[in-house]
């Protein structure tokens, strides 16, 4: 059985897996999709189990059925957000 604290993660785009005591049920995170090459936002964990990580879908609310490996999730980056500058008023002539 996995516990919170047990999970690993991918730190970067080599693999290399670390503990991660974030990572629990109702935790937004972050899945490693291969396909792509990039982590993929919108998923929260639903479930620890032995065989991995159970996540869910953000958008629908669907729990997807098959685990995830523990080093191919991470707890959500924060966004950078930016700041617009202020629209100036036109003079009018």
């Amino acid at each position: 059985m996995l516990l919170a604290g047990s999970i690993g993660t991918v730190d970067d785009v080599t693999g290399s897996a670390a503990a991660d005591r974030t990572v629990r049920p109702g935790v937004s995170i972050e899945v490693w999709c291969p396909s792509i090459s990039s982590w993929s936002r919108g998923f929260v964990v639903h479930d620890l189990i032995e065989e991995g990580v159970i996540v869910q879908r953000r958008s629908d609310g669907v729990v997807l059925p098959a685990p995830f490996d523990p080093s191919r999730v991470r707890p959500a980056q924060p966004t950078l957000t930016r700041s617009r500058p202020a629209r100036q008023k036109l003079a009018r002539s």
